[in-house]
């Protein structure tokens, strides 16, 4: 077996269309609301008696946002919520009754849309676990492949793309399933209730699973891993998760600019040390990783918006503009290589 690598840096190339409503001031002031009547719901569930990942009880809080404590466990690092994300609050998220429902943020107006999102943000994933696999002596396209929290299937139908055909994917929201098998005009989805998500993997027949930004939502991430280790069909896993990096300390320096990493679905945030305990725990082989995020880039909107919102300076956001955004690929691979990335794709060995 071949040693452990970490791969650094990823650029924005076609990112900043895609977020280009982040620099949209009422999109921000309705989003900074909305967030804050999630926040009320997050407030009315039961306090978390321990670490989300390790069980271990809190000391001391780090800080707060919106009356909401924030602690970092002492014994694997993970940055917790003060509440839990209870089945009542994941309803209250991704239901599709609800209008503070955050799963719409994956929709694409259109297949052009959408095509250019798959290719741009989710076609280097899919590349990014097809090398790893050949780099690891396997044949990819011998394998099967299941990607868990699919959204509205952009992962699944990157990997079909670069040829892996033998690829499918499950998501809780009804809207997302039939929006995602709709625009592709085939069935690349399946609709599954949030307490089956179990017993789809231990069920299923895929050899690879793939889960991009789906283990921070989940109410037992460390339950979850242990279904994906007892099924003994699947042999390696792509992991992706928000990490506790830069952009969060900056997302509480500018209170009124919408935030991207804390807070909604993300009550709780991976670090190194929890995600090696996490994998340590269930007996997880990490092969490699790939270190980058948007941190450079919530630099530069959290700048730009802070001075849109204030009409004596607003002027000085084109400024910013041209200064920073020349720059901002080097500045996120610095902060890369120094491991503070908002988040990570890990490659890992889970069954010989």
């Amino acid at each position: 077996m071949k040693k452990k690598k970490d791969i650094f840096g990823k650029t924005f190339d076609g990112y900043l269309n895609i977020r280009s409503d982040f620099f949209n001031k009422d999109i921000n002031d309705s989003e900074v609301k909305k967030l804050k009547q999630i926040d009320k719901f997050y407030k009315k569930q039961p306090k978390r008696k321990g670490c989300k990942i390790c069980s271990k009880k809190f000391k001391e809080k780090l800080f707060e946002r919106n009356d909401i404590k924030y602690f970092v466990c002492e014994n694997c690092g993970h940055l917790n919520g003060e509440f839990e994300d209870t089945k009542d609050y994941s309803e209250y998220l991704y239901a599709p009754k609800n209008e503070n429902g955050e799963m719409k943020i994956y929709k694409d107006d259109d297949k052009k849309a959408y095509n250019f999102r798959t290719k741009n943000i989710y076609l280097p994933k899919a590349k990014f676990l097809y090398n790893q696999l050949k780099d690891f002596n396997e044949d990819p396209l011998k394998h099967k492949y299941l990607d868990i929290g699919s959204g509205t299937g952009h992962m699944v139908m990157a990997m079909r793309n670069i040829g892996l055909v033998n690829s499918s994917g499950c998501d809780v929201t009804p809207d997302n399933v039939r929006f995602a098998n709709n625009i592709n005009k085939t069935e690349i989805l399946k609709l599954h209730k949030l307490n089956e998500i179990e017993k789809i993997i231990l069920e299923t027949e895929a050899t690879v699973i793939t889960s991009i930004f789906m283990l921070e939502h989940v109410q037992n991430p460390l339950k979850l891993c242990k279904a994906i280790k007892k099924n003994k069909n699947i042999k390696y896993m792509m992991l992706a998760v928000p990490m506790f990096s830069i952009g969060v300390l900056l997302e509480q320096a500018f209170p009124q600019i919408r935030k991207r990493s804390l807070g909604a679905g993300h009550t709780h945030l991976f670090t190194e040390g929890s995600i090696k305990w996490l994998c340590k725990k269930v007996n997880f082989k990490i092969l490699a990783n790939w270190w980058f995020g948007a941190d450079a880039f919530d630099l530069h909107r959290f700048i730009n918006m802070h001075f849109k919102k204030d009409i004596k300076k607003s002027n000085l956001s084109l400024t910013w503009d041209k200064m920073i955004l020349p720059t901002l690929n080097k500045i996120q691979l610095a902060f890369d290589e120094q491991r503070l990335s908002s988040e990570i794709h890990i490659f890992i060995k889970v069954n010989s």
